[in-house]
């Protein structure tokens, strides 16, 4: 735990960030981000150093959440949860479910699942695509062209294969790349203060 609260202070520093530059917009993301770590530690949700990379996905998982704007008919109620998904053999703790327990997204309670149909895919609204799943993910991101939910992965070639956002580590930073034209076309607003966030597709 005493890990994942040092990680949290080096967000607020810019050390672990996702395109965070203090001459820049968007400062506030990271404390969000810090402050959800802190929430994180006190559930116990990491237990070793090796963790602590996707303890910050994770968290910024959470977030884009906040910066994202579905349609309407992503939900059926206003108690409908904002569904969080993590496809294939996950890497992160599976205490996520407790951590974000609490934790609402526009309203909504936050739920993490983890899918193993298609059909479950397309009822998230977060999708985090595991590296399993890399051999084939261009033919589910293909599935999902036309729904309202927001790709995530962290495979190189993501981008390119019609993903909206890859993770990338450079130095001791977690960063983040984003396509906003397939989220676009799949009815989903990103806003402006999360694509000044994130690093242009190279």
């Amino acid at each position: 735990m005493a890990f994942l609260r040092t990680a949290a202070i080096a967000v607020e520093r810019g050390r672990w960030r996702s395109g965070y530059d203090e001459r820049r917009p968007g400062k506030f993301l990271c404390g969000i981000v810090a402050t959800l770590l802190i929430v994180l530690a006190g559930k116990g949700a990491v237990e070793a150093q090796s963790n602590g990379e996707y303890q910050i996905k994770a968290a910024y998982l959470y977030n884009f959440g906040k910066f994202v704007e579905w349609p309407s008919g992503a939900f059926s109620g206003p108690s409908d949860p904002f569904r969080i998904c993590i496809l294939g053999d996950s890497p992160f703790d599976r205490n996520l479910e407790s951590a974000f327990s609490s934790r609402k997204i526009q309203n909504h309670p936050v739920h993490v699942i983890y899918p193993d149909s298609m059909a479950q895919s397309r009822k998230c609204h977060v999708l985090f695509l595991s590296p399993s799943e890399s051999g084939h993910m261009k033919a589910i991101v293909a599935d999902l062209r036309s729904d309202p939910v927001l790709t995530v992965a962290d495979t190189p070639g993501f981008i390119s294969a019609g993903g909206m956002i890859r993770f990338f580590l450079e130095g001791d930073s977690v960063r983040f790349e984003m396509n906003p034209s397939p989220a676009s076309q799949a009815g989903l607003k990103v806003s402006s203060k999360l694509l000044v966030l994130g690093a242009k597709h190279r």
